[in-house]
């Protein structure tokens, strides 16, 4: 349940939205894709986080896309209005930023995450190194194995807590 959802952050500064999909195959499976994403403030505190199974995904690209999709979900539904959105995957920001055309069945999520961003007042993507963008990959592990998704509000799970402090603090 979504504590945030009304807007409560709208008016703010941006917040940052680290994301990163995860893909690979699994045995009787095929090929399975997760999300991990996080928002921290300015100061780099902790402000939410999201793990969650994608299903199936036909290309590394494509859990990539998927995976923005949902933060870009998330990111509304915690009723955020300025953000930036983080990832380490530099064919999609470019897809993105630039309207490019990607592989097939890529380009509908990519038109949908566009599609999202033109609702918050700011949005701006950006590449970032994996090393800027662990915490969203440490969150896709339990996203790439489970079959639902798991939120965390206001506090991350003490799992998270090495992860979080070794992230560098980004500036504005």
């Amino acid at each position: 349940m979504m504590r945030f959802a009304g807007g409560r952050f709208r008016g703010l500064a941006f917040l940052k939205l680290n994301v990163d999909g995860e893909w690979k195959t699994v045995a009787n499976a095929g090929e399975v894709a997760g999300a991990g994403m996080v928002v921290q403030n300015s100061n780099g505190d902790f402000v939410a986080a999201r793990a969650c199974h994608l299903g199936r995904a036909d290309l590394a690209l494509s859990a990539e896309a998927l995976a923005w999709r949902q933060a870009m979900e998330f990111a509304v539904a915690l009723g955020l209005d300025s953000l930036i959105i983080e990832a380490d995957s530099l064919q999609l920001v470019r897809l993105v930023e630039q309207y490019r055309m990607g592989p097939a069945g890529v380009d509908v999520i990519v038109e949908d995450i566009r599609r999202m961003g033109s609702m918050f007042r700011r949005c701006k993507f950006r590449f970032v190194r994996r090393t800027a963008n662990s915490v969203a990959h440490v969150l896709a592990q339990p996203g790439l194995r489970g079959s639902s998704s798991k939120t965390w509000e206001v506090r991350p799970p003490c799992w998270l807590l090495k992860s979080l402090r070794r992230e560098p603090i980004f500036l504005m």
